[in-house]
């Protein structure tokens, strides 16, 4: 079971939604885009470095210089960290697409994402919010904006969405201590900033 918990949390990683998201869109939904292989080269090698490499790393530095590790407040403060680089690789790899007006449904949800990483980091002081949950509600918000406001064919992904959210909500509170309101909440919150985010951004 914890071996399960741990896979659906690695494949629902926060540093992993602007991934799937582009996937999802370049090769699935939006082929009558028509994407050149090189562009979507691109694009994928640059979300690999630039939002899963770069954090990942940044995180490895941190536990070898062994940055605030010892108490509950250097821990927060190593999270807090962690989260705020995220945001700024999330909103550096939407900068950098900024060039390429096919990938304006990309670039979006990437802003997205940065500032719901910044959500969490606002909450981290008060009311500790799940980066997971937040996250995967922005991906399933985004879906969901475009299914109904987008017209695109994301019928099937969105419900498949909601099913690993199911998943990823038990894998969480097996392997955390996020109470089911923190976790709930923290997917709420997500769908919200998507919904809102994705007309304002």
């Amino acid at each position: 079971m914890e071996l399960f918990a741990k896979g659906v949390s690695l494949l629902t990683h926060p540093l992993m939604a602007g991934v799937w998201m582009t996937l999802l869109v370049m090769y699935g939904y939006a082929s009558p885009l028509k994407f050149p292989h090189s562009i979507r080269s691109f694009v994928i090698g640059n979300l690999l470095i630039t939002t899963v490499a770069i954090p990942l790393l940044f995180r490895m530095l941190l536990r070898l210089f062994g940055v605030l590790r010892r108490d509950s407040s250097g821990g927060r403060r190593v999270r807090v960290l962690s989260l705020l680089i995220d945001a700024l690789c999330f909103a550096s790899c939407g900068w950098m697409f900024a060039s390429v007006p096919l990938l304006f449904l990309v670039r979006k949800m990437l802003y997205l994402c940065a500032i719901a990483t910044l959500v969490v980091v606002a909450f981290e002081f008060f009311r500790p919010l799940s980066h997971h949950l937040t996250i995967y509600g922005i991906l399933l918000g985004y879906m969901w904006v475009l299914l109904f406001v987008g017209n695109m064919s994301l019928l099937y992904p969105f419900i498949a969405g909601v099913l690993v959210a199911g998943l990823l909500i038990t894998s969480r509170l097996y392997l955390t201590s996020r109470t089911p309101r923190t976790l709930y909440g923290s997917l709420a919150l997500g769908l919200l900033i998507a919904i809102v985010g994705a007309v304002l951004v």
